[in-house]
């Protein structure tokens, strides 16, 4: 015994015989009055009946036989599928004003079935549970739990079916040729297997690749506005389904079911890859000038020895210069600045410190020409940025400006050729971008300025939002 358990706080309210009870009791055998309580009381309070003894918890046996007057192992004696046992069940329907299910109610179940509980995505135990409810409320007896089941999967089938048969008009022949041909191939970008991958480490060849995957999956042009909210709960089983099935599993299923399942998935992919993009972008934005800030600061530790207590040289050399306003430089501050060397290299450590930023714009612009350029073709190709804040509005420019003049294969440019300026390039930097009087090399090697930066409000098209960097 033990499905049906309650606190004590509890026993009494689920497992207490009214007198109209305890007076339908009195006209049963005394060693059936155990199982028939039992059966009365658990349909009541679940809208099923129990199928055996192991149901009910101990605890409930006895404070049931204490009610009706009977032993607790009447209940292993009890006639629970047998003859006995489907007269009392019977009896227990008329007595509560259930009546059976008539054919009429099955077909409004199962259109309830197929309108609320389907797009749940709920599991069968739960569908079932929620039924049991309905035909409660309805005063209706529910089918047996295995008729039950069978009746749910019957209704979510006509319901992925109907589902399915609405997006597999909206495919294309070409369509459905691509999605098997990416079924069929195991090519790392429109492959099945490489467009489930995840993005991998930030580096230039991941966010190429992914790139790739992203602009493979867009140029589908996947009938979208076909489909249910991507967020819906039985779009996320269905995904869930597919995302741990292989590619040979797939291709298995019946055509429209398959082509649909793999459109499903691949436009809520879509969104999952752009969001990966984005963050393998800043990712490496942060890596470029982290890694610039390293190098530099590293190099300032081999270049320059630092001198400590500037101040307390300087108060000597106030003094010094006081006490003898006449005498000369050599004779007055070298002896008490502790020498020529030592002024020497308070002058080497401000002039480099008044250079670091200059020289991490210049090692950063370096490592992003050498190396990490050819990844804003690629990503300006598949990414498509919007914002309704005015404050972006310049940097939107400066991509539209980018993009149309990817393909000239351009390394300078010109202020006068129309490139969006200013609210892109950092003050800081304004006189640090120009190579030569009038041209420009590279935008900030993609760094714009902070005011300015996709940050929170610059959506990249399809309604995700890149962190913040």
């Amino acid at each position: 015994m033990g499905s049906f358990q309650d606190s004590d706080a509890a026993l009494a309210a689920r497992w207490s015989l009214g007198f109209e009870d305890l007076a339908l009791l009195s006209g049963k055998p005394l060693s059936a009055r155990n199982g028939f309580a039992a059966q009365l009381l658990v349909y009541r309070a679940t809208g099923r009946f129990p199928r055996g003894e192991s149901e009910i918890a101990v605890e409930a046996a006895t404070y049931i036989a204490a009610q009706s007057g009977t032993k607790v192992a009447d209940l292993a004696d009890y006639d629970w599928t047998g003859r006995s046992g489907r007269r009392h069940r019977a009896e227990i329907l008329k007595y509560l004003g259930f009546r059976r299910a008539a054919r009429q109610d099955m077909a409004t179940a199962s259109a309830w079935i197929g309108s609320e509980l389907c797009p749940l995505g709920l599991p069968t135990c739960e569908m079932m549970e929620r039924l049991l409810a309905w035909f409660a409320v309805r005063r209706v007896a529910s089918p047996e739990d295995g008729v039950l089941a069978s009746f749910i999967a019957a209704a979510r089938r006509a319901f992925e079916d109907r589902l399915f048969s609405t997006i597999a008009v909206a495919l294309s022949e070409e369509q459905r040729r691509q999605l098997d041909a990416s079924l069929t191939d195991d090519d790392d970008v429109t492959g099945f297997s490489g467009i489930k991958a995840d993005p991998g480490q930030p580096d230039l060849d991941n966010i190429l690749l992914m790139a790739r995957r992203l602009g493979f999956v867009k140029s589908l042009a996947l009938p979208v506005s076909a489909m249910p909210d991507p967020g819906d709960p039985f779009m996320r089983v269905l995904r869930r389904r597919v995302g741990n099935e292989t590619a040979w599993r797939m291709r298995q299923h019946p055509d429209d079911r398959r082509y649909v399942l793999y459109a499903l998935f691949l436009a809520h992919r879509e969104r999952e890859l752009t969001d990966g993009l984005i963050d393998l972008l800043v990712e490496i934005v942060h890596r470029i000038a982290s890694k610039s800030r390293q190098r530099v600061i590293k190099s300032f530790t081999r270049e320059i020895e630092r001198v400590h207590g500037k101040e307390g040289i300087l108060v000597r050399i106030a003094e010094a210069a006081c006490l003898q306003p006449d005498g000369s430089v050599r004779d007055v501050v070298y002896p008490v600045a502790g020498g020529a060397g030592v002024l020497a290299a308070i002058v080497r450590e401000h002039k480099a410190t008044g250079g670091f930023e200059r020289r991490v714009h210049t090692v950063l612009r370096a490592s992003y020409l050498r190396h990490y350029r050819r990844m804003l073709p690629a990503v300006l190709a598949v990414l498509d940025f919007r914002s309704n804040n005015t404050v972006h509005r310049p940097v939107l420019d400066a991509i539209d400006w980018l993009r149309r003049t990817a393909d000239e294969g351009r390394r300078i440019i010109r202020p006068d050729e129309g490139v969006p300026l200013e609210g892109v390039i950092a003050p800081k930097w304004r006189g640090r971008v120009p190579d030569q009087p009038g041209k420009l090399r590279d935008l900030c090697a993609g760094r714009p300025s902070r005011t300015s930066s996709l940050q929170g409000d610059l959506g990249d098209g399809s309604g995700s939002l890149p962190q913040s960097g």
